[in-house]
């Protein structure tokens, strides 16, 4: 029943950052030009890629030690990385920013290097934030401290918007503004609770022998999430060069509006899994992996189908009538949110069973295809738009690939997985099929209003079916599952 409980507090706390995201995000591009969401994609995209190698993710590593000590060891050490990196960063937009975007010398790149500085740092610090309370299963914490740098990012947009700075740097001010105003107000608490933890004699000694204890993280991890950062991020450069002042604006909403879900579900279950993956044998979560996995790709498929059939018409809808340009991107990006949305709560497991080296193999491998299946698609058919598509078809057999090869090694039986992609891809094609015939005979808000009833109606019941044995037992693992047979 504690599973179910933090479950359900940072479900509770996900849900509202992400709600209020939903619920501004029309006003936001209402506010806001595709333009100005150009050039906060590309800040952001650069952002990312320094943020999410800037700790060389040591704080992954601060789940495992038993004693408060050597986790508050890896912490500070890589707070410090972070504040390297975070420097070398805005160096480096500053430095190269004309080349990096456009050669447009009109902007500031000296504000711009400032800002990124304070971005890829707070961005750090929040993350070894989130894996201090991770460790701790603090996760009410945990909870209000994802719904408030939503919270804060989100408002520090809008009230750059009132005070008349509509552009992208008013984006990137609300962004930097709100993190690093959610950031200090962790620190804080952190520093209350946890004072004695991160005052010891000989710090620094120890914070070396401490990172060098764990170093299987910056050699494994640093790479691997620096090329799925490019690969994800690749495409914000492309379109930003070559597909006009606002492509990359249609691209970036798309992909916003899409991933709420996959946020939410991620934010939710991958702490919770981790932890109890870490201090329990993974054999015995075979049974409510796969129940989740199957939950998540129906209800993904049924509800996506809506919104892929009418596209165009959902763009304007939600984001208002200057992006249905947007309705292309939303196809091509719903394709691999599926399989997205079944694994990407699972990526931590590599680590829980000492498979660093195979995760990176397969970030490489599948990056590398993806970023030569756009590059070449832009390349070959001068579209960038067939480019994302094909893009888009390497992510969807990378991710379904993800997980096979992850229940392989976990010694779970893929022969089961097999049936449950089976079972969502019959289901999908089914569901597009019926909304596809609806946009023929009804206008697309009555096509669009009877198939989401419908879309509603089959994953209650589904979800229903599905979820009832999860609340009863199936994730009381003591009382109903057993470990697989290897």
């Amino acid at each position: 029943m504690r599973t179910l409980k933090n479950i359900s507090l940072i479900g509770f706390g996900t849900a509202l950052s992400h709600g209020i995201a939903a619920i501004t995000m029309p006003a936001l591009t209402r506010l806001y030009a595709p333009e100005a969401f150009t050039d906060w994609a590309i800040f952001v995209s650069i952002a990312l890629i320094f943020s999410g190698v800037a700790t060389m993710r040591f704080e992954l590593a601060m789940v495992l030690p038993k004693d408060r000590k050597t986790a508050a060891a890896i912490g500070l050490g890589s707070i410090g990385i972070a504040l390297v990196a975070s420097v070398f960063a805005g160096f480096i937009l500053w430095i190269g920013g004309p080349l990096i975007l456009e050669g447009n010398t009109e902007k500031s790149f000296g504000l711009l290097g400032l800002l990124l500085s304070f971005c890829v740092l707070t961005a750090a610090i929040f993350q070894i934030a989130l894996a201090w309370y991770t460790r701790e299963a603090t996760f009410k914490e945990y909870a209000l401290a994802q719904f408030a740098l939503q919270t804060t990012i989100i408002f520090g947009q809008l009230i750059s918007a009132a005070l008349g700075q509509r552009t992208g740097i008013g984006l990137i001010l609300g962004l930097v503004g709100g993190q690093t105003l959610c950031v200090c107000a962790l620190v804080l608490n952190l520093w209350k609770k946890f004072r004695s933890e991160l005052l010891f004699e000989n710090k620094a000694q120890f914070i070396r022998h401490t990172l060098f204890a764990y170093r299987q993280y910056p050699l494994y991890m640093t790479p691997y999430t620096l090329v799925g950062a490019l690969r994800d991020r690749l495409v914000y450069f492309l379109l930003g060069r070559y597909g006009g002042t606002d492509a990359a604006g249609f691209y970036t909403v798309a992909t916003r509006l899409l991933n709420i879900p996959n946020s939410l579900v991620s934010g939710t279950l991958r702490p919770i899994l981790f932890q109890q993956a870490a201090r329990a044998h993974h054999s015995s979560l075979e049974n409510p992996i796969l129940i989740t996995c199957r939950a998540l790709g129906i209800v993904s498929v049924l509800f996506l189908s809506p919104c892929v059939a009418q596209a165009t018409w959902f763009a304007q809808l939600v984001l208002g009538e200057k992006w249905g340009n947007a309705g292309p991107y939303i196809t091509a990006l719903s394709i691999p949110m599926i399989g997205l949305l079944m694994g990407n709560w699972l990526d931590r497991m590599f680590d829980v069973l000492g498979r660093q080296r195979m995760a990176l193999t397969l970030q490489v491998i599948f990056s590398i295809l993806a970023m030569t299946g756009l590059i070449g698609g832009y390349l070959v058919f001068q579209d960038l738009l067939v480019a994302v598509w094909i893009q888009s078809g390497m992510l969807t057999i990378y991710y379904f690939a993800w997980l096979g090869i992850f229940f392989y090694i976990a010694g779970f039986k893929i022969s089961r997985l097999l049936v449950v992609i089976l079972e969502i891809l019959a289901v999908g094609s089914i569901a597009l099929a019926i909304d596809l015939e609806l946009t023929v005979f009804l206008p697309p808000a009555g096509a669009f209003v009877v198939a989401v009833l419908l879309s509603s109606l089959v994953a209650s019941l589904y979800g229903y079916k599905a979820w009832l044995p999860i609340i009863k037992g199936t994730l009381n693992s003591r009382r109903v599952i057993q470990p697989s047979e290897h």
